[in-house]
């Protein structure tokens, strides 16, 4: 493994088929090249938001990056982005940006 990719192994229990014999056995996942890159894309959103960047084009450009690199596909990246809960929030953004421009708040 790699200084960037760690190996980040887990054992997983796996039920055999033998309910009777009550026999089990471990099998090892580790993380793909996918789940490091969504890692990756997630912390650089973080740091971003955290240096007051835009929220919405942080996340607006994490799904483009995810996109382009096929993580995600475009059914996926259109779900995400139609989602209520996602809209809902967009539109408190938008709410609170017109309450700060007029002084409300």
């Amino acid at each position: 493994s790699s200084f960037l990719l760690p190996s980040v192994c887990v054992a997983v229990a796996v039920d055999s088929a033998e309910a009777e014999a009550q026999q089990h056995t471990v099998r090892l996942e580790c993380l793909s090249a996918a789940s490091y890159a969504t890692i990756w894309v997630a912390g650089a959103a973080l740091i971003l938001m955290a240096n007051n960047a835009p929220a919405d084009l942080v996340l607006v450009g994490c799904t483009v990056v995810l996109l382009l690199l096929g993580i995600i596909n475009d059914a996926e990246a259109w779900r995400g982005l139609s989602s209520p809960s996602v809209l809902t929030i967009g539109v408190l953004f938008i709410l609170a940006r017109a309450l700060e421009e007029t002084g409300a708040v």
